[in-house]
């Protein structure tokens, strides 16, 4: 069994109750409601349970892959299909329980690798240079944190893409723990005229890069959020069959 919310009282709604907007949130990410009554689990393994009824994915392993273009997305229930990506998928442990999130070391824009703009700076004395990085199906863009970090970097990433005044083709994104770097492609991250960004950008494309809107407090860090239009560049597998309350699920990322 799993619930579902069709309206929600407040924009903070989503944050304090449920498994994500499609239902499909790590198993332990809420277990219970802000009364301490217990929750259904993610509708992932509601679907993919040997004992699902009227479920055709009934019985298959807890994972699932999500990927995108500009016109449409498509859902694959069971892992991924292996002719969606090319070569191979490349995995790399969550870094919570709660959350699908990756580690960053650097995100640079470009158009190579070794001339591109570095986005985070990092302080030379901080011993742990990353991070976080959530991935969110709900959020529309790549965003950045506004700020310094508490100190953890020299400039906000935000104000270094805003300053930025060079044409750029090419996203780069170090991530922690993976053999070989992600590249998206300006096109991947553009919006269309017609969006909502419409108002404030006029009809010109331009890159989904936004501030990140809220603020960590210490010793928590602002994470970077990567949004809709990450999933247009890569195929992006999440894989619950491992995880509990201790191990955190895998991230795979297939281009």
């Amino acid at each position: 069994a799993f619930a579902c919310w069709t309206t929600a009282p407040n924009q903070m709604f989503w944050s304090r109750m449920g498994n994500g907007v499609l239902g499909l949130a790590p198993r332990y990410q809420k277990q219970h409601d802000e009364d301490k009554h217990p929750l259904p689990p993610p509708m992932l393994l509601s679907l993919t349970s040997p004992k699902a009824k009227d479920s055709n994915v009934a019985g298959m392993p807890p994972k699932f892959a999500f990927m995108a273009s500009k016109s449409a997305a498509e859902l694959q229930m069971g892992g991924f299909v292996p002719g969606s990506v090319q070569g191979k998928m490349r995995t790399v442990q969550s870094l919570s329980t709660k959350s699908y999130t990756l580690s960053i070391g650097s995100i640079k824009i470009g158009n190579d690798f070794d001339t591109a703009q570095e986005l985070l700076t990092f302080d030379p004395t901080d011993k742990h240079h990353h991070i976080p990085a959530l991935l969110d199906t709900g959020s529309p863009c790549i965003m950045l944190p506004g700020s310094q970090e508490n100190g953890k970097l020299l400039k906000s990433p935000y104000s270094l893409y805003q300053d930025h005044n060079k044409k750029w083709s090419k996203m780069f994104i170090t991530v922690n723990g993976m053999d070989i770097g992600l590249e998206l492609n300006r096109e991947d991250l553009e919006v269309e005229h017609h969006t909502f960004l419409d108002e404030a950008w006029g009809t010109s494309l331009r890159p989904c890069v936004m501030p990140v809107t809220w603020a960590m407090k210490p010793p928590h860090q602002t994470p970077i959020v990567l949004g809709a239009v990450f999933f247009r560049a890569y195929n992006v597998l999440f894989d619950l069959s491992k995880s509990s309350p201790t191990v955190p699920p895998d991230i795979g990322l297939g281009k």
